[in-house]
């Protein structure tokens, strides 16, 4: 039983109704084994616009990088004192300066988190 009564309840996602979930339509590979993609480009020479190009024609991968840490920080609300899209002297877009003041975040160790979790994630990377 509870130590102690909570003023809110959590439901599971298996709970939800449809009209509030979104289904991904996603299916597996015929042989079961998805793909990582490691694109390799020179620093700011167009790599990302090829990628959001990929990503575009490819809606079954996913991007892991620096770049889309930023992006998820940004659409999760969390503060930063210098506007988002802004660039600091001596980083890239390869590279992002994060400073959102937030230390597992501005040291990059959400990176290890999310190499522990890409391979249960069961898709094209």
């Amino acid at each position: 039983s509870p130590m102690a009564k909570l003023p809110f309840s959590c439901r599971m996602v298996q709970d939800a109704a449809k009209a509030d979930v979104e289904l991904s339509g996603k299916t597996a590979p015929k042989d079961g084994k998805y793909e990582v993609l490691y694109p390799v480009c020179l620093p700011d020479q167009g790599t990302f616009e090829w990628l959001d190009m990929f990503l575009e024609k490819n809606p079954d991968y996913i991007e892991l990088s620096d770049r889309k840490i930023l992006e998820w920080a940004e659409a999760s609300g969390i503060f930063r004192p210098k506007p988002y899209g802004q660039t600091a002297p001596g980083f890239s877009k390869d590279r992002p300066d994060l400073s959102l003041g937030n230390p597992p975040l501005d040291e990059f160790s959400i990176r290890s988190i999310m190499r522990a979790i890409a391979p249960t994630l069961q898709r094209n990377i």
